[in-house]
């Protein structure tokens, strides 16, 4: 009896188990699809239903989020030393492109290592304001071509993906905002005058080389007297 008891009890405690990870669930979102979810490129739709989890903890479905006019996706890390002097410019395309205009703006955090204290603390920092979604698995950095930080990926009004790349082309003197060249057509409905660019910045996820931007933020060398 003893052994036949401590079977059922086996039993139970195994059932007990699989409920709660029932409810908990482990759910697309954490699956690892670095490898096995396509890229979309310029002019597809990316699918709204994809669903990841916010800063505390709750499952969002993207789709629920855009905007009616664009929405704006920004992948993001807390180490890479972009994002201190992009943030200007984020603010001033904020400014002119925000919610009010029907622009939704996203923050993707794809640095596995990223908690959602360390995330918040860093956008506190430097004074971010739009929503961030927990990405350690690339369920969405992955269809959105995000495999660094600091890349911005623009939606129209359908989910269709109309720009993608950095914010400017330089960080110590950019002489232009891609964003604020990008958006008026996009928001109106039309073709932008780019569609992507080259990426000249930006830290590589899980990556422990330097980042690209290491030397643009270096202050430059005093001249020998």
């Amino acid at each position: 009896m003893r052994t036949k008891d401590l079977v059922i009890a086996g039993v139970i405690v195994a059932l007990c188990a699989w409920a709660v990870i029932s409810q908990l669930g482990t759910g697309p979102e954490e699956t690892d699809a670095r490898t096995s979810l396509r890229t979309i490129q310029i002019g597809e739709a990316l699918d709204p239903d994809v669903t990841i989890r916010d800063l505390e903890g709750a499952p969002q479905r993207v789709g629920d989020a855009y905007g009616e006019k664009a929405t704006i996706f920004y992948s993001w890390s807390t180490t890479c030393p972009c994002f201190p002097v992009c943030e200007p410019m984020v603010r001033e395309s904020w400014k002119r492109f925000g919610p009010d205009q029907g622009v939704a703006w996203i923050g993707v955090a794809g640095e596995p290592e990223d908690t959602p204290g360390w995330v918040r603390s860093r956008m506190q920092d430097i004074g971010a304001a739009y929503p961030m979604l927990l990405d350690p698995y690339h369920r969405l950095s992955q269809r959105l071509g995000f495999d660094r930080a600091a890349v911005l990926a623009v939606l129209d009004g359908d989910g269709y993906l109309r720009f993608r790349g950095n914010i400017s082309d330089d960080l110590r003197t950019p002489k232009h905002n891609y964003l604020l060249e990008v958006l008026p057509a996009i928001v109106a409905g039309t073709q932008p005058p780019r569609a992507e660019t080259e990426l000249a910045y930006g830290c590589e996820f899980s990556d422990p080389k330097p980042c690209p931007a290491a030397e643009l933020l270096a202050p430059p060398e005093a001249s020998a007297p």
